[in-house]
């Protein structure tokens, strides 16, 4: 049987190494609520305030991940996966 381990906890584990990620992107919807948990150790959070469906959802990872493998900045990747988004579903942003 799994066990939920919650935002705060996961972020002492993340914490509790010599070099934390620098940037946090949570892939659940309404996970909003990890920022608080996640800053510190990261520097970054990117996380979902509500629900998109999953074909905007691999769009938006596909070409926010691309642009940071890219060097793009994290608010140029964020702004690629937003596009990307709008790109798929008209409603979702």
């Amino acid at each position: 049987k799994g066990k939920v381990v919650t935002f705060a906890l996961f972020a002492k584990a993340i914490g509790a190494v010599d070099d934390p990620p620098q940037v946090i992107v949570p892939t659940a919807c309404h996970s909003v609520g990890a920022k608080k948990a996640f800053l510190p150790p990261a520097r970054a959070v990117i996380a979902m305030g509500d629900s998109i469906s999953d074909l905007a959802a691999t769009a938006f990872a596909a070409n926010f991940y691309a642009a940071v493998a890219a060097g793009q900045s994290l608010k140029a990747s964020f702004e690629q996966g937003v596009v990307a988004v709008s790109a798929v579903s008209l409603n979702e942003f």
